[in-house]
């Protein structure tokens, strides 16, 4: 289960939703910093892709702690910590794969099919019995190219739109106010 603040949009796994102050750790945890500015990307939870995939969206990992924020959300959370958010950019490539991944998944029966049958997590026998398996198999062999296509046209409308899937935040630090 997902749960979305109805004021900024942050999307967290309802198992594990974060304290304001946790989750402004947790986008701060991967950041680059370059002297009193940061630069912050993450999957945008007011993407086309999250709409499209809901509960199937490839950016929403089950069982992983991840705060999968909005711009809105990034920048009150930054404001926490005394950080303004400067500049918002919407990254094509890495979200068309994210949003070939959540058409893949509204497919399937398992999540993420492909990528966790190459990394040997999901195997015939495994998951959720041998013929969903075989049935994702035929399934993701012949909607991989015509996904791929809808996914580089709807996640390209996507960017321009300002909903892209991955969003690069860059933040600088307030100045100190006395």
């Amino acid at each position: 289960m997902i749960d979305r603040c109805e004021n900024c949009g942050l999307a967290v796994a309802r198992d594990s939703v974060p304290s304001p102050e946790e989750a402004a750790d947790a986008l701060l945890r991967d950041q680059r910093k370059q002297s009193d500015r940061i630069a912050i990307r993450a999957a945008n939870s007011a993407s086309l892709q999250a709409w499209l995939g809901a509960e199937n969206w490839a950016a929403l990992r089950p069982g992983a702690y991840a705060v999968e924020p909005t711009p809105r959300a990034v920048s009150l959370l930054l404001a926490r910590r005394g950080l303004e958010v400067r500049r918002v950019r919407h990254l094509a490539g890495p979200g068309m794969a994210a949003m070939w991944q959540t058409l893949l998944n509204l497919l399937t029966f398992h999540r993420d099919f492909a990528s966790e049958v190459a990394s040997r997590r999901l195997r015939p026998g495994t998951g959720r019995g041998r013929a969903a398996f075989w049935i994702d198999a035929v399934v993701t062999g012949l909607a991989a190219v015509p996904t791929a296509i809808i996914a580089v046209l709807l996640e390209g409308g996507a960017v321009i739109a300002r909903r892209g899937g991955v969003i690069e935040l860059e933040a600088e630090r307030l100045p100190a106010t006395d």
